[in-house]
């Protein structure tokens, strides 16, 4: 039962996304509707097995913690890449996207990095 509403909530975060998308390529949307959806699944999954515990076997701290790891890298791999996106130079795109890239791997690593030297 827990596996289809973990799966239900993956489905509605990826629609919910892809509906919303703006003028985003679908392709884009879709990738990014996988993974968030994907990131709120496992942090209700978290939830549910905290609220009921009898049901679902508890979730290990290590699970805790490698959930802030990824969403935390993630923010920031993927906030560096828009803040230097917006940046009205170098004034071609491509360009502008191949440093932007660059910056957010930069700030993605850095961050992964850093939760790996202080807390494994």
């Amino acid at each position: 039962m827990y596996a289809l509403f973990y799966f239900f909530a993956w489905a509605a975060m990826w629609v919910w996304v892809v509906k919303t998308r703006g003028n985003w390529n679908l392709l884009l949307a879709n990738l990014a509707g996988a993974a968030s959806g994907f990131l709120v699944a496992l942090a209700i999954s978290i939830v549910c097995s905290g609220l009921f515990p009898s049901a679902v076997p508890p979730s290990s701290a290590n699970l805790l913690r490698d959930l802030l790891e990824v969403m935390t890298t993630a923010g920031a791999l993927a906030g560096v890449w828009m803040w230097m996106l917006r940046r009205p130079q170098p004034e071609q795109p491509l360009a502008r996207h191949l440093l932007a890239g660059l910056c957010g791997m930069t700030a993605g690593i850095t961050t992964l990095m850093f939760f790996v030297l202080n807390f494994r």
